[in-house]
């Protein structure tokens, strides 16, 4: 028989390994993480032991030890094993397909190992028909979000991993920058800031670095977080953004997208009246309530229009 394990999570395993078994196996997007070892010195045993024939498809071993705390230099072992496209630290890659590279785990410490925006691991598995992935990851969210699938058993499904959440603002000069902020804070990997009930808010645009004037802009708001299947080709050659701009938006949509503030029209309906960059609002009123919001602007970029970075705005 063979053994299949499809997006599984192997982490503090103490014993001989993350996996020993003996039978013939194929594994898809596991993460094996924070095993250590029972032994030490020559007889030290790897995060996965495999006896018997072994193929490892879009897997992640990091962070493996032996007894004594030293790093894993043989994270996988076993006869006839083969891995494809697997991150597998301190080997340099057992195959062509394979890296060494840190996979950017969210928060580790806390045994979250989603992987960060940015992380090598995201688009770097192989998902060519033939090869099994799941349609789901270990959460039962959709696998292949962007368009490969990613290495480990998470997939990446936050806002901050579609280029989208970047803007478009100077990127022909270097760019893109982030220019829109809250409380001056751009949001940091996930593009979030949170604030605790009861606290007020500021929402400001930088000048852009690449433009010498003064720059005109529109901040539009979504009621909720936008995600990877709010993306949207806005026209006028502005291209995507995370949810589309609240005057392109129906009506009977309008609730929950609004025009936060528009200084190139100033008589637009708007929440917060605003003056070319750089700008920065008044304290808000205090939030007595749970409130998440996404705010994406449009800002003036010598004569064209372009989207600026996202951020998620979180009242807990």
């Amino acid at each position: 028989a063979t053994t299949k394990i499809r997006d599984c999570q192997f982490d503090h395993n103490t014993s001989n390994a993350g996996i020993l078994a003996a039978s013939p196996a194929t594994i898809w997007n596991c993460t094996f993480t924070d095993n250590s070892g029972m032994y030490a010195g020559p007889m030290t045993m790897p995060a996965v032991a495999w006896l018997g024939n072994a193929t490892i498809h879009n897997s992640i071993f990091w962070e493996n030890r032996d007894q004594l705390g030293t790093l894993l230099t043989n994270p996988v072992q076993g006869l006839n094993f083969t891995t494809v496209n697997c991150d597998i630290q301190g080997t340099g890659g057992l195959s062509p397909s394979d890296m060494d590279a840190d996979p950017l785990f969210v928060d580790p410490s806390q045994g979250d190992y989603r992987l960060q925006p940015g992380s090598p691991c995201i688009d770097s598995g192989n998902n060519s028909p033939g090869i099994g992935i799941s349609a789901v990851d270990i959460r039962g969210l959709p696998r292949v979000r962007l368009t490969t699938v990613d290495m480990g058993c998470y997939e990446s499904q936050h806002m901050a991993h579609h280029p989208a959440s970047r803007g478009r603002v100077g990127e022909l000069v270097g760019g893109p920058y982030e220019i829109l902020h809250i409380n001056g804070s751009f949001g940091g990997p996930l593009r979030t800031v949170s604030i605790p009930l009861g606290s007020s808010a500021t929402l400001g645009v930088m000048q852009p670095p690449n433009l010498l004037n003064p720059a005109k802009f529109a901040i539009y708001g979504f009621l909720g977080e936008a995600s990877l299947d709010s993306v949207i080709n806005v026209p006028l050659g502005i291209g995507d953004m995370m949810f589309a701009p609240s005057p392109m938006v129906p009506v009977v949509f309008q609730p929950i997208f609004f025009t936060c503030t528009n200084n190139y029209t100033p008589t637009v309906p708007q929440i917060v009246p605003s003056t070319p960059t750089p700008w920065t609002s008044a304290p808000g009123p205090a939030i007595p309530f749970p409130l998440t919001l996404t705010f994406q602007g449009i800002i003036e970029e010598m004569g064209v229009f372009r989207p600026t970075n996202a951020i998620i705005f979180e009242v807990r």
